[in-house]
């Protein structure tokens, strides 16, 4: 079984196969609200099936979950340079006024 890699307070981590045992796995259109880590869908004990929509408000994390399943070594290579907080203000800034 998937299981999300990150854990905070609101996730849903804990709750995914409690959600799953209550839907069914083969539900034909899944939505995941305040998508953050995708834990539900991710732990879906069928896989991938039917619709499945990555929802939140910050849409750069359905943007990351987007590129992350259909360009992963990309997604990997860009995300893979050395972080600091510097660079990291400058990167949200720049990421925040592209998208206003």
């Amino acid at each position: 079984m998937r299981r999300s890699a990150s854990f905070w307070m609101g996730g849903k981590s804990r709750a995914a196969d409690i959600a799953w045992a209550a839907f069914g796995a083969d539900i034909p259109n899944y939505v995941e609200p305040f998508a953050g880590s995708l834990a539900v869908m991710l732990a879906r004990p069928a896989g991938a099936v039917g619709i499945e929509t990555c929802n939140d408000l910050d849409g750069f994390i359905c943007n990351f979950w987007r590129s992350a399943a259909l360009f992963p070594d990309e997604t990997a290579e860009a995300a893979s340079g050395p972080v600091n907080e510097c660079d990291l203000h400058a990167k949200h800034l720049w990421l925040v006024g592209r998208r206003e």
